[in-house]
């Protein structure tokens, strides 16, 4: 089932909960650091104690924190409402719900690169028409700002 970020807000109970506080609370105490820290730890006790056991539990890179995709679900929910739009559906392997965030408009996350950038390089593979990347992710540039590279397959 996709829907608005409001209409899921509204169906999950949570369209009472300032969100924008939530995010702050995670940036100002530096909990995401704080967790990634502890199992980074808990990752090298449990490699020193059992080295077998460690592998298979997966505690491998770190790099992965439980908290981490919540944040991002989290902050992905403060886009503005025609930005984007919310999937939940049920895992058939698991019959879990899953939720994952669509966006549909690049270009106001994109503009702080741009303002921020002293260049930007798009790379890809099919990127024709050009034109139409420029017009949605780069609206505020002077196309004659804009260089082109194509080269053939």
């Amino acid at each position: 089932k996709v829907m608005t970020i409001a209409k899921f807000s509204i169906e999950a109970g949570i369209d009472n909960i300032n969100l924008f506080q939530i995010l702050r609370y995670f940036e100002k105490s530096k909990i995401l650091q704080k967790l990634h820290g502890f199992y980074e730890r808990r990752v090298a006790e449990a490699k020193t104690s059992d080295p077998l056991q460690a592998d298979e539990d997966g505690g491998g890179d770190g790099s992965a924190s439980v908290v981490q995709p919540l944040h991002q679900f989290l902050t992905c929910l403060t886009d503005l409402e025609e930005e984007g739009r919310v999937a939940v559906y049920r895992d058939e392997a698991t019959g879990k719900l899953r939720l994952s965030y669509q966006l549909l408009n690049a270009s106001s996350h994109f503009a702080e690169i741009v303002k921020d950038a002293h260049a930007v390089i798009l790379a890809g593979g099919t990127m024709q028409p050009m034109a139409e990347y420029v017009q949605h992710l780069m609206p505020t540039i002077k196309p004659e700002r804009i260089r082109v590279l194509s080269c053939a397959h």
